[in-house]
């Protein structure tokens, strides 16, 4: 007899799998870790965005929960996984404080950012990301980068 039930859950953590895994490659792979690559080289020119520090921070709860939906997809029965409470409570502390350190590193960075002699580029059709020179000038060469890098 088919266990419909096994069925869906099953397709529900392959589907959830496809969709974190997709979030996790745009975040590697797109504008959040070139302007983190960008924040850490500190060079003349500075990419950034509101979101940048956040989502490289967001990564461990990322992996987190894509090693849950792979533990209930190669589980055998299709009732809910019953996961120690000492695991619930250090991937709750790990999520928390990926989190926590990731809203200070936005704030410390502005700090940073405003005290330093970094000046904000206004540029046209830049209205997600923020680009910071050491030299107003270096502004005019600065050509925005679309989502991959282009």
């Amino acid at each position: 007899m088919i266990n419909l039930e096994l069925i869906k859950t099953k397709l529900i953590c392959i589907f959830a799998l496809f969709f974190f895994s997709s979030f996790f490659y745009v975040i590697i792979c797109g504008f959040p870790m070139r302007q983190f690559k960008s924040i850490l080289a500190w060079g003349d020119i500075i990419e950034y965005s509101k979101a940048a520090i956040m989502c490289i921070s967001g990564l461990p709860l990322f992996l987190i929960v894509m090693i849950f939906f792979c533990a209930a997809l190669f589980h055998k029965g299709s009732k809910i996984l019953q996961f120690p409470v000492s695991l619930h409570f250090i991937t709750s502390v790990i999520a928390v404080a990926s989190l926590a350190l990731g809203i200070a590193c936005t704030v410390i960075f502005w700090i940073v950012i405003n005290l330093s002699n970094y000046t904000l580029c206004d540029l046209p059709n830049t209205k997600s990301f923020a680009y910071f020179a050491r030299d107003p000038a270096m502004c005019q060469a600065i050509h925005s980068k679309g989502f991959w890098g282009e």
